[in-house]
């Protein structure tokens, strides 16, 4: 266990940068809650949802009962035609067989909690347009020699530049061998490492099969466990004004939710912060000297924790997995 040391109160606290993170950050969205065989679909107005590192836009329009940009669900329902499945991927699961997933549909966008370094991400399609494709509809046609459906996924910088572009075939008929033709049925890992110090990252889809209106093909895709190399930088605390040296314990780290605090001084409240110093979690202790943690929601990535002891304060960096 690595020693910490709780400071007194004339602390001057500022955040300063230090070394990138090799931390791997995951959003696989199995910490939003859902019933079974249920989806969230932005109908509560809040306009975005966040899991692990990133926060997701939705836009629900009430008069209309519809949404755009982004919903999650776990619906295995890979059967039913048409636009009353429009919330259930093709696999019938997450990726991995997790539970939970995304659907986008629209404009979708993805912001990171800081600027980062991508790995990637799984898509597959969603069954309204796998099957549409796959048999047609009275509205788009089924899929044929040299027919395609494509994903575009697009990285920005905090200065709204576009650092990458990548183009992934959701499906895919234009090969000469028939054998090599398909409609994405299955998850699959798109490669963003290309995506360098990126914000917020786009979505959009195009087809072969168009037509007055625009495209006939439903766009809807989806989408799972958006993985991140790590920051490109980290905020840490920097203590000036040492007063006092009075050490505590911060274990396990890195931790998977759990965390035992404890010291030689009674503690008051814990909090822990994101690296841009927004408080996460926080709990209010009766004066004890051992804190055990079991954390409702899952963190990913490096936080820091505060520890406050009457008049005195301490920080720690953790990395949560």
């Amino acid at each position: 266990m690595k020693k910490n040391y709780l400071f007194a109160s004339l602390i001057v606290c500022v955040f300063v940068f230090v070394q990138p993170s090799k931390a791997q950050l995951v959003a696989d969205f199995e910490d939003l809650a859902l019933s079974p065989e249920s989806f969230w679909n932005g109908s509560n107005g809040s306009g975005s949802f966040t899991s692990g590192p990133i926060k997701l836009i939705n836009k629900y329009t009430a008069s209309w009962a519809s949404w755009s940009g982004f919903s999650y669900s776990n619906i295995t329902d890979n059967k039913t035609v048409g636009y009353v499945n429009q919330y259930s991927a093709i696999t019938g699961n997450g990726a991995l067989n997790s539970k939970n997933y995304v659907v986008g549909y629209g404009s979708d966008t993805i912001f990171l909690n800081n600027p980062a370094n991508m790995d990637g991400l799984y898509v597959t399609n969603s069954t309204y347009s796998y099957l549409d494709m796959l048999n047609g509809s009275g509205f788009s046609k089924k899929f044929s020699s040299n027919d395609w459906f494509k994903l575009i996924i697009k990285g920005f910088n905090k200065n709204h530049t576009q650092v990458g572009i990548i183009d992934f075939f959701l499906a895919d008929l234009r090969f000469s061998d028939p054998t090599k033709n398909y409609i994405l049925k299955d998850w699959q890992w798109v490669d963003l490492s290309s995506f360098i110090n990126v914000s917020y990252i786009t979505f959009e889809r195009a087809s072969s099969d168009n037509g007055a209106w625009g495209m006939n093909t439903p766009d809807y895709f989806c989408l799972d466990n958006v993985k991140i190399k790590g920051f490109t930088y980290i905020l840490t605390p920097k203590i000036n004004s040492i007063n006092s040296n009075i050490e505590f314990d911060v274990y396990p780290n890195p931790s998977f939710g759990g965390l035992t605090i404890s010291g030689k001084n009674n503690i008051n409240k814990i909090d822990i912060l994101d690296l841009s110093g927004r408080v996460v979690y926080t709990e209010s202790v009766n004066e004890t000297k051992i804190v055990k943690l079991d954390l409702p929601n899952k963190l990913y990535g490096v936080y820091i924790i505060k520890v406050c002891s009457n008049n005195m304060m301490a920080f720690h960096k953790i990395l949560f997995q």
